[in-house]
């Protein structure tokens, strides 16, 4: 049985497949099983991974209809044999030392993280932000407490699980919807007790033309399925009755799916999104006391509170902060002087 099982979702990656199996196949650590998921591909896809299936007997081939990345890691996750499980996108590559390394930490914690480092050509305006959102923000052996959680990344692709945690408490990934990376690391995350950060990027995430995020990131209808996985995510806390226990960890994760569907949902979804929070959070809410804003200018429709920052003590004395109220035609302003607010517009 090898140690570790890496799973690899392919579909039509043909250009970038080869880069990928080279940076695993000369990993400095080598009891490895590499599950290569055929996901339908109809490009040269296939052929590469029969070819590389013949030089080397530890890369697997499972092909199957398309049916999505995630449908493709969950029959990765139910053919590995490994003792932990990781995952790369056929379309980015690792480091060399990544697993060797990893490996040294996995037995005392309950997850190993690592650093990504983002390239190509595409959605380059969003480079700070990525760069920021995958920066490794904790070092060692750390307690997974909610805010350890919410500050790391949802990446399932810089990380080795256990697989006894995986089929313990039954994680896998929502099929059939975008963003499932993060119902996977917050499924996992709160059935975990430590994890061990490794500050190294190993992890060359591409992005490119036509992938999900580089469409999100320049608006796309299915950005409100950030709230749909929230769904998923509440639905999975009641099935395994920690709903209560997890109640700070949700309104945030909640309120985190909230705003990221709305800021890159396309102005005529918009009301969309707006009713679909509020119906989740009567559902969740309704017949619970929770003090925080953001769950109560839901509940009350007062929609406008949404997009007021809350300001520290001295920021109310004098402060002005740019609003994330979208209009195509003016750019709001929220003006605080000694606690008083105004909301000032301003044409573009």
């Amino acid at each position: 049985m090898p140690e570790i099982s890496v799973i690899v979702p392919v579909y039509n990656v043909d250009k970038y497949l080869k880069e990928c199996l080279n940076s695993l196949l000369n990993q400095t650590f080598n009891d490895i099983e590499i599950i290569c998921v055929n996901d339908g591909s109809t490009d040269n896809s296939l052929s590469i991974l029969e070819e590389y299936e013949q030089k080397d007997s530890r890369v697997r081939i499972i092909t199957q209809k398309n049916s999505g990345a995630a449908a493709a890691r969950n029959t990765g996750i139910k053919a590995a044999n490994g003792k932990y499980i990781t995952f790369v996108d056929a379309d980015d590559y690792i480091e060399k030392e990544t697993y060797e390394t990893a490996r040294k930490y996995i037995e005392n914690s309950d997850l190993v993280a690592w650093g990504i480092n983002v390239f190509g050509e595409h959605s380059l305006k969003q480079r700070k932000s990525d760069n920021k959102y995958y920066q490794i923000k904790y070092k060692g052996q750390v307690s997974l407490s909610d805010n350890v959680i919410l500050e790391t990344d949802c990446s399932v692709c810089n990380k080795l699980f256990k697989n006894e945690i995986l089929k313990k408490n039954k994680i896998v990934f929502p099929e059939g919807l975008h963003y499932e990376d993060a119902l996977f690391w917050w499924k996992y995350a709160i059935n975990s007790d430590t994890a061990y950060f490794i500050d190294s990027y190993f992890y060359n995430y591409r992005r490119r033309d036509n992938s999900i995020m580089t469409n999100t990131f320049i608006s796309c209808d299915y950005a409100i399925e950030h709230l749909y996985i929230v769904d998923e995510f509440y639905k999975y806390l009641n099935e395994h009755n920690v709903f209560n226990k997890e109640i700070y960890l949700f309104v945030s994760v909640f309120k985190s799916g909230f705003y990221f569907a709305y800021s890159f949902s396309p102005d005529d979804k918009l009301s969309g999104v707006l009713e679909k929070a509020t119906e989740y959070a009567a559902r969740y809410f309704g017949d619970i006391k929770v003090k925080n804003r953001f769950v109560s200018a839901l509940l009350k429709r007062n929609y406008d509170r949404l997009f007021e920052p809350e300001l520290s003590l001295l920021e109310m004395l004098f402060c002005i902060k740019n609003l994330p109220v979208k209009d195509s035609e003016y750019k709001y302003k929220l003006i605080s002087v000694l606690g008083l607010r105004f909301k000032v517009r301003v044409r573009k």
